[in-house]
């Protein structure tokens, strides 16, 4: 259910807190901030902090909310708490663990008087039933732990949504250069990366994001006044094929026959989260998605 009474999200430069600045998503985005000097505060875990600049916090959320509590007091309230701290596949971890992530900043986001938080789910809470993109009416039928993971969390989310917290889960679609192909610039030598090649010379049509533009996007929707619904999609406008985009990235990549084309399309529609951005510039360009995990990768 969409909450309204008493959220009153902050100013443009109040800061924003992200959680999980220092994963494999928040590493990319990260530089896009930086170079902008966007209100942001980085949360990280380790003992030395990943960035030589900008506002920095260390904090765990699982010790409960001290640290961010002192932060606040000697500094400011936060507008905003965006959510990127979670646990994938690649990781080993126990996925139910997104789960327990996402209750813990959350409590901490109501006892500094956060107004908003957004919470990073995924498009894998659909699955691949569908023959035309997924809109956020769409039943969630996840294929993978994975999938049902983040649903899970969703649904502890909305449980944890108040008049004074209000919670929007992002099911974000694949981020250029966090995703199975191009993360592969660099690490891979010789070796090619495979990619289904169907009847009619296609290649897998997904919906995909540049690492700038989901920084610009998360941004906005941490200090835009419009209420925002409980779960939004989050892509750019048009889908791209994963071999166009390889391309683009300078990736030579080997074709692999696939007849069956019951999977050549499994994408997002977007135009909620787009009505939304009010004139937010909508890439879609693969070279432009490349253009920014460069720039990510080299500002880093």
């Amino acid at each position: 259910m969409l909450v309204r009474a008493g959220v009153q999200p902050r100013r443009m430069d109040m800061t924003v807190v992200v959680v999980g600045a220092s994963g494999t998503v928040g590493r990319l985005l990260v530089p896009h901030w930086q170079s902008t000097s966007a209100p942001v505060l980085l949360q990280y875990r380790g003992t030395i902090s990943p960035w030589t600049g900008g506002k920095v916090l260390k904090w765990n959320p699982d010790d409960g909310a001290d640290a961010l509590e002192r932060w606040v007091s000697s500094h400011e309230r936060a507008s905003c708490m965006i959510v990127l701290a979670g646990v994938t596949p690649r990781s080993g971890k126990t996925l139910s663990d997104n789960t327990r992530i996402a209750e813990a900043c959350l409590t901490a986001a109501r006892s500094v008087a956060i107004p908003r938080a957004l919470v990073a789910s995924s498009s894998a809470v659909y699955g691949d039933y569908l023959d035309r993109p997924f809109s956020e009416e769409d039943d969630p039928h996840p294929m993978n732990a994975y999938g049902t993971a983040k649903l899970v969390m969703e649904k502890e989310c909305e449980r944890l949504a108040a008049p004074d917290l209000q919670v929007t889960c992002l099911r974000i679609g694949n981020v250029a250069g966090a995703d199975a192909l191009l993360s592969q610039i660099g690490t891979s030598g010789d070796r090619q990366p495979v990619i289904d090649q169907f009847n009619d010379g296609g290649t897998p049509l997904r919906s995909y994001i540049g690492p700038g533009t989901l920084a610009e996007v998360l941004l906005k929707l941490a200090h835009i006044r419009d209420h925002l619904p409980p779960i939004l999609n989050v892509g750019a406008p048009v889908p791209v094929q994963m071999g166009e985009l390889a391309e683009a990235a300078g990736l030579r990549w080997c074709p692999r026959p696939k007849p069956d084309a019951r999977l050549q399309r499994i994408t997002l529609d977007c135009g909620r989260l787009w009505a939304l951005m009010h004139g937010q510039p909508q890439t879609s360009d693969p070279a432009e998605m490349s253009r920014q995990l460069s720039f990510s990768k080299a500002y880093a």
